[in-house]
């Protein structure tokens, strides 16, 4: 896993999937962001777990980020790549 940006809770815009990731005894299925629990293992979104953007052409994922923590109360705290990036080419 490789050390991105600052950590934020807010949830970017160009973060549209997850990946259940293996490290954290997942499955490396994606999913999308509206599931907290992974529709193929149904182990639930963790530290570890990727950020997955898609992109424009033909709609291939790729990683902006990661799941850093979730705190006691649920709140996810997530690490991007480029938290400031605006336009979907600035995160590439």
């Amino acid at each position: 896993m490789t050390k991105f940006g600052r950590v934020t809770t807010e949830v970017s815009s160009h973060h549209v999937y997850w990946q259940c990731n293996k490290g954290s005894k997942g499955c490396g299925e994606t999913n999308d962001m509206a599931l907290k629990l992974c529709k193929k293992c149904n182990k639930i979104r963790c530290a570890g777990d990727d950020a997955l953007a898609a992109s424009p052409e033909g709609g291939k994922t790729f990683e902006i980020g990661y799941l850093d923590h979730v705190n006691e109360n649920g709140e996810e705290h997530w690490c991007y790549q480029n938290p400031d990036a605006k336009k979907q080419s600035q995160i590439i």
